[in-house]
This record gives C-alpha cells, sequence and structure tokens, in this order.
C-alpha cells in the first residue's frame, strides 16, 4: 500500500486491519483447539521442548540454580530469574529444553514458566476489539480549514552530488 496516495492507502491498511481482527476472532472463538490455557502454536513448542528435555542431564548448583549437560555441552539455568545461558528463553519468553529439565527436577509445571502474553486471555485480549470500517468519501463532511498542497518541486541544475566526502587521508592516497 506504500506506493498509493495517502487516502487509497489509509484505505487499504484499514481493511487489511480490520480483516485480519475479524479472522482472529473468529479463529478463537470457533476451533477448539483454544479451549485451554496456551495458545495452541505456543503449547505445540512447548510439547517439543519437553520431549527434548528427557535428553538433558541436571546438576543442582544452589536454590534454583541449575547446571545442565546437553550434547556435550553444558549450560546454566536460573529458574527464578528465567534465564539460560542459550538465551532462547530470554529472548522468546518460552522456556528452553535445558529450563524445563530444571523445572522437571523442581516439579514445576514448564506452562507456568510461560511468559503471560502467551495465554489465550491475553490473545483474545490483543484481538478482542474492533476497528470500524471507514465510510465512502462520499459520506464525509466537508470540513472548513486549510487546503494542503503538494510540496513545491524545484529542479537542481547540474550533476547530482556525491554521497560522500573523502577523508584527507582517502585522497592522499589517490595521488
Amino acid at each position: 500500500a506504500r506506493e498509493l496516495p495517502i487516502l487509497s492507502m489509509v484505505d487499504n491498511i484499514n481493511n487489511k486491519i480490520t480483516t485480519r481482527m475479524y479472522s482472529k476472532q473468529k479463529e478463537v472463538a470457533l476451533d477448539k483447539k483454544w479451549s485451554g490455557r496456551l495458545c495452541p502454536k505456543v503449547k505445540k513448542k512447548l510439547d517439543k521442548f519437553t520431549d527434548w528435555a528427557a535428553n538433558c542431564m541436571v546438576f543442582g548448583a544452589s536454590r534454583k540454580v541449575f547446571k545442565v549437560v546437553s550434547m556435550n555441552h553444558s549450560y546454566i539455568v536460573v529458574l527464578n530469574m528465567e534465564t539460560c545461558d542459550r538465551k532462547r528463553w530470554d529472548l522468546s519468553g518460552i522456556p528452553c529444553h535445558h529450563a524445563i529439565a530444571c523445572a522437571r527436577e523442581e516439579r514445576i509445571d514448564p506452562a507456568t514458566l510461560l511468559h503471560k502474553c502467551y495465554s489465550v486471555h491475553t490473545y483474545k485480549k490483543a484481538y478482542g476489539f474492533n476497528i470500524k470500517p471507514v465510510r465512502d468519501k462520499e459520506h464525509w463532511r466537508k470540513m472548513d480549514g486549510v487546503d494542503v498542497y503538494p510540496p513545491v518541486y524545484t529542479k537542481v541544475m547540474g550533476r547530482p552530488r556525491r554521497n560522500r566526502k573523502k577523508d584527507p587521508e582517502e585522497k592522499q592516497m589517490k595521488d
């Protein structure tokens, strides 16, 4: 929509956002997968990481701090701070398989370690509002305001300037 004139661009963006909001609301309302506490794609990813966690060896270091050995690599996981040396958990908010292995050791449900943005409640809240469509231009009221015109274009004479100025060292190297 970027190449369109401003009114057409805004109308196009409005149509796309309205359609997306409607389809997301419909998806949550009709699909049986959305009946749980977690979003389906995140639940699937969490289940995959839970399977991978079976291959990790967990060694307790101190309270809620663990050393996890996985495929000849060791990682430090701190459950209180929700961090792992791999940084995947820090970036996504979904606990990695190292963190899930530590949670199993502590008998903590891995779903409780997920960030709250992955819950169905938050998803419904994000897509819960409606965006009203914009009426056609014929129905708009005429406003008494200043007419807005595009800026005046002045053609510059001569060859266009180069992009950058060279440093004195570059000029000396050329000679």
